[in-house]
């Protein structure tokens, strides 16, 4: 299995005609270098820092995590011996069961299931009139992308970790599909477990973001595979990862190494038969050249030095003065250089020892890292997702189940109390327990002055109603945190209860969970646009972009690179255009078009969303171009018969 974060390299110069601000830029490349040791051991620790001071939110994860997933009873605590176990652990030493009721997983499981209702659709959105045509070539291009990647998919197990741990990290690149032979945009999920960035950012858009990375742990094959370009460089690689043996079998233990993941170190990788590497992106300024050339209408960085402009104006001069030009003229054709400061992305793929793998300025048009990220709410630079703010309703709900069973336990329960004289003398007293558990049995005996009677006692225990109104309570308030009631959950109303008011508490209830909805569409607001900007990048040569199941006219059916000059574009999420309901709304008003003459039916097929509509539309085509080839056939005779 390859992987994507380090195939991503070879197209980083994935240009057919390379200018010479390119080739400058690659002239600025590093490859398998261990001249920087020092500088690079610092950029790692500086990364390791920011690791380390995620563990925290590493572990609150995992507890979410645990509670999600059932394990609900997993917080350490100290016994009565002075030793730390489990809450369970505990619970079962002392003979009880550790009972529990997993509503987080039944809240999660609603609340994702109203996102993938809610189906929105990416449109593209051209910022220029004259550019119009192309957004819908360009709706379609993404799209296309967004199938490729089965982002309906991905995008539900983001939005799970995001509701668990409130961080989501996707990363987009370029790529070669293996099984699709072909080359193309790839966006994937990331776990934070093995992300970084410095954790002193406040600003929730992400603009004080300066550095980020991931730990990676591939085969060593692969890292030669992906950085070597001879068997030079190969044996230079493997002389770094000396201590890694593909021969090693690793082993993880627990649930696919969820415990393992929350405390994974930073330079050594948790399996000892893969290698670590270690890609980080850091924002650097860089003091750089710009040139405005009057003559040549370009302004850009240059790697030229500003005496070597100012020769460069001095030729100039000289050859327009031979020519006759004014003072005015030669001023148009001069260079005007200033030197200044620039932010730009760094990246660099080390190893754990600090050795250069690659480096390289960004090589992505977007002049970003690849990664997208969103960490909520960010207030107070912490960031903790929806199940953290439940998971203590849900400790009292499992807290109050033990205590009934508890009390259950040990109340008196149908027991049975009987004078020895009142025991027959042909029975013991298991033969009398047995008679009187006996559905319809009689049993003999002789009533003594003195001797009370065989009476059964049954406890009443009322205390249990008081914990199931606590029960209660805490159900309901789990419910009112997380916004999902009753009837967002589709639990039938009450009886005489209105249908107005019955939508209403529908609405109301997802209040409560409109702000993570929007925050998660604006996540992936910020992947379709980058997943647009590397298209439009690395789409090299014209290909067939069509979506199944749309209908588009034949020029979007098609990605041109040699239309998108100078391009410019809004992303706009369009909520809701793709549920049944939408449909058929669009398809009752087209309808009452059709039947007023305001449209006609090829129009009207064109537009609605029926599945026999586009077998229609090829039929009235086919239909349309045997009447034309036959139509100078028809005409014919007739002009023959005016002629005689």
């Amino acid at each position: 299995m390859k992987n994507t974060t380090v195939e991503a390299l070879k197209y980083f110069k994935q240009f057919s005609k390379k200018s010479n601000q390119e080739k400058k830029d690659e002239a600025k490349i590093t490859r398998l270098s261990d001249d920087n040791l020092v500088e690079n051991q610092q950029l790692l620790e500086r990364a390791r820092m920011f690791h380390s001071s995620l563990a925290e939110f590493r572990q609150r994860r995992l507890r979410a995590f645990n509670y999600y997933r059932g394990r609900q009873w997993s917080d350490l605590i100290t016994d009565d011996n002075g030793e730390t176990v489990t809450e369970e652990n505990y619970i079962q030493g002392r003979g009880k069961v550790a009972f529990k009721h997993n509503i987080i997983r039944q809240l999660i499981r609603n609340i994702i299931g109203q996102m993938l209702s809610s189906t929105t659709k990416s449109i593209v959105n051209a910022r220029d009139a004259d550019d119009a045509s192309l957004s819908e070539m360009f709706t379609n291009t993404l799209q296309s992308i967004q199938q490729l990647n089965k982002r309906t998919l991905i995008d539900a197990r983001n939005f799970e970790e995001f509701l668990m741990s409130g961080m989501m990290f996707n990363k987009t690149i370029y790529k070669y599909y293996d099984t699709k032979d072909k080359e193309d945009v790839f966006t994937e999920n990331v776990s934070p477990d093995y992300m970084f960035f410095n954790t002193d950012m406040k600003d929730v858009r992400g603009t004080d973001l300066r550095l980020i990375g991931q730990l990676i742990d591939i085969p060593l094959e692969q890292v030669v595979s992906s950085f070597a370009l001879n068997e030079k460089d190969a044996k230079k690689i493997r002389s770094w990862y000396t201590s890694v043996s593909p021969k090693n079998i690793a082993v993880n233990t627990g649930d696919m190494g969820s415990q393992e993941m929350a405390n994974i170190d930073f330079y050594i990788p948790s399996q000892i038969n893969m290698a670590r590497v270690i890609e980080i992106w850091e924002k650097t300024l860089v003091y750089r050249v710009y040139a405005h050339d009057k003559y040549a209408g370009t302004y850009s960085s240059v790697d030229l030095s500003l005496k070597e402009i100012d020769v460069m104006n001095a030729d100039r001069i000289e050859k327009a003065k031979l020519a006759g030009y004014s003072d005015e003229e030669i001023s148009n054709i001069l260079i005007e250089a200033t030197k200044r400061y620039e932010s730009v992305w760094v990246v660099k793929f080390l190893t754990p020892f600090g050795q250069c793998l690659f480096q390289s300025e960004t090589k992505y048009n977007h002049q970003e890292h690849p990664y997208t990220m969103t960490a909520y709410p960010l207030i107070n630079g912490e960031s903790w997702g929806l199940v953290e703010d439940i998971i203590d309703q849900q400790r009292n709900i499992n807290r109050s189940l033990a205590i009934i069973d508890f009390s259950v336990g040990v109340g008196a329960k149908g027991i049975l109390f009987v004078s020895e004289d009142s025991i027959p003398r042909d029975m013991d007293i298991d033969d009398y327990a047995d008679a009187w558990t006996k559905m319809g049995s009689v049993i003999k005996i002789k009533t003594k002055n003195g001797v009370p009677l065989p009476k059964q006692i049954t406890t009443d225990i009322k205390n249990v109603n008081i914990i199931q109104g606590v029960l209660e309570m805490q159900m309901k308030a789990i419910q009112d945190i997380a916004g999902v009631g009753n009837a967002i959950q589709g639990h039938a109303a009450g009886s005489g209860t209105p249908n107005s008011r019955y939508v209403n508490e529908a609405a109301n209830s997802s209040i409560n969970v409109k702000d993570i909805f929007n925050t998660f569409n604006c996540h992936k607001k910020e992947v379709d646009e980058k997943e647009l900007k590397v298209a439009m990048q690395f789409y090299k040569e014209k290909r067939y972009i069509d979506i199944s199941g749309n209908r588009y006219s034949e020029e979007a059916k098609y990605y041109s690179p040699e239309k998108i000059t100078n391009f410019d574009f809004d992303l706009v999420i369009s909520e809701g255009t793709d549920t049944p309901v939408f449909r058929q709304l669009i398809n009752e008003q087209l309808i009452k078009l059709l039947d007023t003459n305001k449209i006609d039916t090829k129009m009207y097929l064109e537009v609605c969303e029926q599945p026999y509509a586009e077998k229609l539309l090829a039929a009235m085509k086919s239909q349309e171009e045997e009447v034309q080839k036959n139509a100078p056939e028809q005409q014919a005779p007739v002009q023959a018969m005016g002629n005689q």
